[in-house]
C-alpha cells in the first residue's frame, strides 16, 4: 500500500512536445537549486534523449544524453517514448511516481496510437489511484488545426469524467512566451468549450516552464562552450523552472487522488458501445420491414378461404435479415447524396444503401463507430492529407515521379500516418518543385504544407464530416420468416380453419416479439449514450442518433422516398430522444448516473441472447471486435 507521500503523476502529451526532456528537467530540477549546483553536481538523466546542438558559426553537434533502451530511442524522425514507464525520485516531502506515455500523434500512425493507449492503459492497472494526470503543451498553437484538436480529443476522450479536477496542463519552452501559456491557451479553451468540458482554465490549471534550461546543461555537460551572459540567462531560466515545479507539486499533493479502475472500466464499456452502436441501428430498420411483412400476410391468411394448397404458400413469405461481410481492414468512404446509391431487395423492393465512392482504402484511425458520419477524428484521415503522393499529383497536375529530384524512398512496411502499409515513398526537390509554381499556385502549396489536412476530401471534394469508417458492408437480404419446422407443426391442424389460427397466432405473437425486442433495443441505446455522457470526458458523439439522422436523409434524398419508413424512423428518433431526456432531465443530471458498467455487460448480454435478431447482433459484435482486434495487433516485420 502507497505511503500518503507517494505522488502518481501521469503524462500525456503530442509527439515532440518534450515529454522525456520536461521529466528529466524536472528530477534536476528538484535536485538543485541552482543551475551551477546543477553543473557541479551529478547529471540525473530519467530517460535517454538526444537532441543538435547548432553553434553560432553554423557546426552541428549531436548532444545524446544517457543510453537508449527499447523504451528509448535516439534517432532522429522517431518518438522517443516507445512504452509507458515509471521513473521514481524523492522530495523533501514526497516520493515522486512519473508515468510517462509515448506521445499521441506518433509518427508511426495512428495504429500506433491505438497500440500507444491500449499498452497505457495496460500500464495503468498496476495503480490503484492517479494524484494528477499532466497534459503537455507548447505555448505557441496559435491555430484551432486539425491535428491540435485531434490530439487534445484522443488524450480527453479515454479518461473518465471524475478525472477532470485532476486533470493539469504544463506549457513546454514558456520562455519565449514570458513564461505564459502563449496562443495556446485561448486555442485550448475554445476546444473545450465546443465539447462542454467544464474546466476552468486558471492558473492553477496551467503551469509554465522552460525546458532549455535543462537542454543548456545537458549542452554544457557535453563541452559545449557559452559565453557567460548565456549562462547568467539560463541560470535565471533555471531558477524560474524550479519555483515552477515547486508549485506543480504543491498542488499535486492538493488533489483527491482518482481512482484508476474508473477510467479503466470506462474504456472497456466504450469499446463495446460502439461495437453495438450500428448492430442496433441496423436491427431496427429490420424489425419493421419483418413487421410489415408479417402484418401483409396475416391480412392474406385471414382472406383465405378454401383452398389449403394456396394457404400453405402464403406460409413461405419473406421477411428479412442483415448479411455481413467483414473487410480486412477499415475503409473510409463518402456518404455524402451524390456519393451513395440505392438498390432494390426482393418483390417488397426494400432498399439498400451501398456506398461506391472508397475515398481511403485502408484507413488506419481507430476508434471510430462504423457507418457514422460527423466524427472529428476522421479529418486526418489520409483522404483530407494533402502530403500524399495522389494529392500533390492532382494539386501539381502532373505525376509525382515527373517531380523535380524525384525519387524512390524505401520504407518499412508500417503505417507512417494514416497511410496503407507497403504503400510507395518517394522524395522530390522541394525547392524546385515551388520554383515552378506560379507565385499564387506556390502561396496555396506553403498554406496546403503547414495546415496539412484540409476539411474536404482530395478525391470526392466533400467535408469529412460526410464521409465515415466501414469495417464491414451490410445488406438487407430475403429469407423465409417462419421456420420449417413452425410451418409443419401449422399444417399439422386438423382443418383450414385451425391452420388458419394457428398461423394467426403465430403471427401476432411474432408481431409483438418484434415490438418488445425493439423496444428493448432503443431502451438499452439510450442507456448507452446516458453513461457515455455522464462518465467521459469528452463523449463521442451520439453515434446511435447520428445514425438514426443519416438513414433519414437516405430515405428522403431517394427520387421516391418509402414515406412510410421515414415516418417510422422519424418515430424512432422522437422516441429515442425523449427516452434521453428522462434520462438526461435536471434532476438526474444533478446526480452521479445510474448506469454501472456492470449494466453495460448486462445489456450486452442480453442483447445478443434476444429471440429474433440477438444473433445478427452476436455475429455483428464479433464482427467488429475482431476487426478492432486485427487491426491493433502488432505485426511482426520480416
Amino acid at each position: 500500500m502507497a505511503s500518503p507521500e507517494d505522488l502518481y503523476v501521469l503524462i500525456l502529451g503530442e509527439t515532440g512536445v518534450g515529454k522525456s526532456t520536461w521529466i528529466n528537467g524536472i528530477a534536476n530540477y528538484m535536485q538543485y537549486e541552482t543551475l551551477e549546483d546543477a553543473l557541479n553536481g551529478e547529471f540525473k538523466v530519467l530517460i535517454p534523449s538526444s537532441f543538435v546542438h547548432v553553434d553560432d558559426d553554423g557546426n552541428e553537434k549531436k548532444i545524446v544524453i544517457g543510453k537508449g533502451s527499447k523504451d528509448e530511442v535516439l534517432e532522429d524522425g522517431q518518438s522517443a517514448t516507445q512504452g509507458p514507464k515509471e521513473y521514481v525520485f524523492k522530495t523533501a516531502s514526497s516520493t515522486v511516481h512519473l508515468i510517462d506515455t509515448p506521445g499521441i500523434g506518433d509518427v508511426r500512425g495512428t495504429r500506433q496510437d491505438k497500440e500507444n493507449f491500449d499498452n497505457i492503459l495496460a500500464f495503468l492497472t498496476n495503480y490503484e489511484k492517479i494524484n494528477a494526470v499532466c497534459v503537455l503543451m507548447k505555448p505557441n498553437n496559435a491555430r484551432l488545426t486539425v491535428s491540435f484538436r485531434f490530439c487534445v480529443l484522443e488524450l480527453l476522450s479515454h479518461l473518465h469524467k471524475s478525472l477532470e479536477q485532476n486533470l493539469l496542463f504544463c506549457f513546454t519552452n514558456s520562455r519565449s512566451t514570458f513564461y505564459k501559456p502563449g496562443d495556446t491557451l485561448p486555442v485550448l479553451k475554445k476546444l473545450l468549450a465546443q465539447h462542454n468540458i467544464g474546466l476552468t482554465l486558471d492558473n492553477t490549471r496551467y503551469f509554465c516552464f522552460d525546458n532549455e534550461a535543462f537542454r543548456f546543461l545537458a549542452c554544457l555537460k557535453n563541452g559545449v562552450q557559452f559565453e557567460d551572459e548565456d549562462k547568467e540567462m539560463f541560470a535565471q531560466s533555471w531558477g524560474k523552472s524550479l519555483k515552477i515545479t515547486d508549485k506543480l507539486f504543491q498542488r499535486v499533493k492538493e488533489l483527491p487522488p482518482h481512482e484508476t479502475k474508473s477510467t479503466l472500466s470506462l474504456n472497456e464499456a466504450r469499446s463495446i458501445i460502439l461495437a453495438l452502436t450500428k448492430p442496433m441501428a441496423e436491427i431496427l430498420q429490420v424489425i419493421d420491414n419483418n413487421k410489415r411483412s408479417v402484418e401483409s400476410v396475416k391480412k392474406e391468411i385471414d382472406l383465405a378461404r378454401g383452398d389449403i394448397s394456396e394457404f400453405e404458400k402464403s406460409l413461405k413469405f419473406k421477411g428479412f435479415d442483415i448479411e455481413r461481410q467483414i473487410l480486412d481492414h477499415p475503409v473510409t468512404v463518402c456518404a455524402h447524396k451524390d456519393c451513395k446509391e440505392f438498390v432494390k431487395v426482393g418483390q417488397t423492393q426494400v432498399t439498400n444503401t451501398v456506398y461506391p465512392v472508397i475515398c481511403h482504402e485502408h484507413c488506419t484511425i481507430h476508434g471510430l463507430p462504423t457507418e457514422t458520419t460527423n466524427d472529428d477524428r476522421l479529418a486526418t484521415c489520409l483522404a483530407f492529407e494533402f502530403n500524399t503522393g495522389a494529392t500533390l499529383a492532382k494539386f501539381i497536375g502532373k505525376p509525382v515521379s515527373q517531380f523535380p529530384g524525384y525519387k524512390t524512398v524505401s520504407a518499412p512496411d508500417t503505417d507512417v500516418g494514416d497511410v496503407t502499409p507497403g504503400s510507395g515513398w518517394f522524395s522530390c526537390d522541394d525547392a524546385a518543385l515551388k520554383k515552378s509554381l506560379t507565385p499564387a499556385k506556390r502561396e496555396q502549396y506553403e498554406k496546403y504544407k503547414e495546415e496539412k489536412f484540409q476539411e474536404d476530401c482530395w478525391g470526392c471534394g466533400h467535408s469529412f464530416k460526410q464521409h465515415m469508417h466501414i469495417t464491414y458492408t451490410t445488406k438487407v437480404v430475403e429469407k423465409e420468416f417462419l421456420s420449417p419446422e413452425v410451418q409443419k407443426e401449422i399444417r399439422g391442424k386438423q382443418d383450414l380453419k385451425a391452420m388458419k389460427d394457428a398461423a394467426f397466432n403465430r403471427l401476432t405473437l411474432a408481431i409483438r416479439e418484434l415490438e418488445e425486442e425493439k423496444e428493448y433495443i432503443m431502451t438499452c441505446a439510450t442507456n448507452f449514450g446516458s453513461f457515455l455522457k455522464h462518465n467521459s470526458m469528452v463523449p463521442y458523439n451520439d453515434a446511435f442518433k447520428d445514425y438514426i439522422d443519416m438513414l433519414l436523409r437516405d430515405e428522403q434524398s431517394k427520387t421516391v422516398g418509402d414515406h412510410e419508413q421515414i415516418q417510422k424512423l422519424e418515430e424512432d428518433k422522437r422516441n429515442y430522444e425523449e427516452e434521453r431526456k428522462v434520462l438526461d432531465n435536471p434532476m438526474r443530471a444533478a446526480k452521479e448516473c445510474s448506469i454501472t458498467t456492470e449494466d453495460i455487460f448486462v445489456m450486452r448480454d442480453k442483447l445478443i441472447q434476444l429471440k429474433h435478431n440477438g444473433k445478427a447482433i452476436q455475429d455483428a459484435l464479433d464482427g467488429i471486435l475482431s476487426a478492432r482486434q486485427q487491426l491493433s495487433s502488432p505485426r511482426v516485420l520480416e
